[in-house]
C-alpha cells in the first residue's frame, strides 16, 4: 500500500476515536440520575443535566472538527491533519454518519456501534488489497489491542446509547465548573462552562477492572489526572457544542526503548444541531468492503 494511501487510511483510523465518541457512551440508569457522576456545584448540575437531556433527544446532526499533531520520536519528524466532518448522530443506536474532509480528501465515515466503516477516494482504494470501496474496523477489537480493553467494556453501563463524548460531562471535577460568558451558535444563544474531566472519577465509573486499568493507562500517557473541557448549553437545556483539548506521550507508556516518547496533541470541537432530525445508517455491502481490523490493531502504537 503506498504511503499517500496508508497514511490517509490511518489519519481514518485516528479520527476513529472522536467518532467513536459521538455514538458509544456511558450512561446511568434513571434511577441513579442524580448521584452518579454529580457534581456538587450548581453550574456541575446544570452540566450533568444537560448532558442526559441532549441524549434523550435521541437524534441530531452534527459537525466535528479534530486536528492531531505529533513530533518527536529518534528521527526528531513531525505530522499534523485535520478532519472536517458534518453529518448524523443517532444516539439510541450508537450510530453515525459524516461526510469529511481529511488531508485534502473527501470521505465518508459511519459508525454503527463498535464497528466504523470509511469510503474511500478512488485514488485510495486502489492501493487497498482488493481494491473495494470501502475498508471497516472493529473498534473494540483495535482498543482490546491497543488498551487492553474493549471500547464495549469501557462504556459499559445499564444503557449503551448516548455520546461518549457527551458522557465526560459526567466525570467533572466536583468543584471545577464555571460559566464563562455567553455566545451564538448557529443561530442559538448558549452559556459556555469550562469544566475539568476527572480521569479517576471516570475510572471509577466503569464496571470491570481491566476498563479501569485502562483509563489509568491513558492517565499515565496524558501524565495529568485530567484534562480541561469547555461546554456550551443553550436555554432549553441543551448542548450545543463540546470542546477539548488533550496531549500525551503514548510511546513513553508503551515500554518502547528504542524510541524517544512523541508528543500528541488532539482538539476536538463538536457541534449538536437541529435535534431530533430523522436519521438511518446502515453498513455498506459486505462486498464493497475490506475488513483491516486484524492489520490496524497488530500494528505498531
Amino acid at each position: 500500500m503506498r504511503a499517500r494511501g496508508a497514511g490517509l487510511i490511518g489519519l481514518a483510523a485516528a479520527s476513529a476515536v472522536a467518532i467513536a465518541g459521538c455514538s458509544s457512551g456511558h450512561t446511568t440508569s434513571k434511577g441513579a440520575r442524580a448521584t452518579h457522576g454529580a457534581a456538587a456545584s450548581p453550574q456541575g448540575k446544570v452540566v450533568l443535566a444537560a448532558y442526559q437531556h441532549t441524549i434523550d433527544q435521541k437524534t441530531a446532526k452534527m459537525s466535528l472538527n479534530e486536528s492531531i499533531a505529533a513530533n518527536g520520536g529518534q528521527a526528531g519528524s513531525g505530522a499534523s491533519a485535520a478532519l472536517n466532518a458534518n453529518g448524523v448522530v443517532d444516539f439510541a443506536s450508537r450510530a453515525v454518519d459524516l461526510m469529511a474532509a481529511l488531508q485534502g480528501q473527501q470521505i465518508e465515515l459511519r459508525e454503527i456501534g463498535s464497528n466504523l466503516f470509511v469510503h474511500l477516494p478512488a485514488a485510495v482504494a486502489k492501493q487497498v488489497p482488493g481494491g473495494k470501496p470501502w475498508i471497516s474496523m472493529n473498534l473494540d477489537t483495535i482498543s482490546q489491542a491497543k488498551l487492553g480493553t474493549s471500547l464495549s467494556s469501557l462504556t459499559q453501563t445499564s444503557q449503551a446509547n448516548p455520546s461518549q463524548m457527551l458522557s465526560y460531562l459526567q466525570a467533572v471535577s466536583s468543584s471545577g465548573v464555571h460559566k464563562a460568558g455567553t455566545t451564538t451558535i448557529r443561530g442559538t444563544q448558549a452559556t459556555e462552562y469550562d469544566a475539568t474531566v476527572d480521569l479517576q472519577k471516570l475510572a471509577a465509573h466503569q464496571k470491570s477492572a481491566a476498563a479501569q486499568q485502562a483509563i489509568k493507562r491513558l492517565e499515565a500517557q496524558m501524565g495529568t489526572s485530567g484534562y480541561p473541557i469547555k461546554v456550551w448549553i443553550d436555554n432549553a437545556g441543551l448542548v450545543r457544542q463540546l470542546q477539548f483539548a488533550i496531549s500525551g506521550h503514548p510511546s513513553s507508556a508503551a515500554g518502547s526503548a528504542s524510541a524517544a516518547p512523541t508528543a500528541v496533541a488532539l482538539t476536538v470541537t463538536l457541534q449538536f444541531y437541529d435535534y431530533g432530525t430523522p436519521v438511518s445508517v446502515s453498513a455498506p455491502p459486505a462486498d464493497q468492503t475490506t475488513d483491516l481490523t486484524k492489520q490496524l490493531a497488530s500494528s505498531s502504537p
